[in-house]
């Protein structure tokens, strides 16, 4: 009498994993088991990290009889993730786009894709993660935060009725309010105090300034037209500023006396308060 024993029914699983990842392979059916690629002998393995599709067969045993399976691991490909690293002007927002997968998820609480960070004041990394099939790839967005240039700019004092020459200082290139141009600018004649911003500009980035022109008023001055006799000198008094000019070689004084005269003359005065005359 031949006894026949059956041959075990082997069964395994054929899992999908990500290139470098390992897989597990679990046999059953069987009371022992023998695997190819250098796999250990049990019912449970993992595979070394693979990056192709790989296949395995298992051979299990039961009371001396064997029956054999094969596992095919199939090796999905990692996304090939990629993303700008853009340049910002301090105090901006920069935008990040991320492509090569079909999700992504950020560092940083950002969210998307595109996304919009907060506005930076240095330097900043965000690592994105793209996700493809359940595979994953990252890549690193490196924001690079320009400082904006600090602008200076004078502001100066005049006469009414005088122009003011207004220089700024710190940036690259300048722009002006009120229709000026280049760097120093000139005013208009002003008979008002006056408001100029500038806008510096260095490697994109923006700064501004303000120029006030204070305006002094001229003094308004009065003086005296004696009328005298030939030959008698006459006295002039000026008012309504603080220091004072003559013509005709008189004395800088608020009251002058002029040499004996024989005939009609004229003599300008000229005041002086603040730096600024009036005649």
């Amino acid at each position: 009498t031949v006894t026949v024993k059956p041959n075990p029914t082997v069964a395994v699983n054929s899992p999908s994993i990500c290139n470098g990842q390992t897989a597990t392979l679990t046999a059953s059916g069987a009371t022992s088991y023998t695997w190819t690629g250098g796999l250990p002998s049990t019912a449970t393995v993992t595979t070394p990290a693979l990056s192709a599709n790989t296949s395995y067969t298992v051979t299990g045993t039961t009371n001396g009889c064997t029956g054999t399976a094969i596992a095919t691991v199939t090796v999905k490909p990692k996304p090939t993730v990629t993303v700008n690293s853009p340049s910002i002007c301090s105090g901006q927002t920069a935008t990040l786009t991320a492509n090569g997968a079909t999700s992504y998820t950020w560092t940083g609480g950002l969210s998307g894709n595109p996304v919009t960070t907060p506005a930076l004041s240095a330097n900043s990394s965000y690592t994105v993660t793209g996700t493809t099939n359940g595979c994953t790839g990252t890549a690193v967005a490196t924001v690079t935060v320009k400082p904006n240039p600090i602008v200076t700019v004078n502001s100066p004092s005049i006469c009414n009725g005088q122009t003011a020459t207004i220089t700024a200082n710190g940036a690259t290139t300048y722009t002006w309010t009120g229709g000026l141009s280049g760097n120093p600018a000139t005013t208009p004649a002003l008979s008002a105090n006056t408001t100029y911003t500038v806008t510096g500009t260095t490697n994109g980035c923006t700064g501004t300034a303000i120029a006030t022109v204070t305006v002094k008023p001229n003094p308004t001055v009065t003086v005296n037209s004696p009328s005298i006799c030939n030959g008698q000198t006459a006295t002039l008094t000026a008012s309504g500023a603080t220091s004072y000019s003559w013509t005709g070689g008189l004395s800088a004084l608020a009251t002058v006396t002029t040499p004996a005269l024989s005939a009609n003359t004229s003599y300008t005065v000229t005041g002086t308060t603040n730096g600024c005359t009036g005649t």
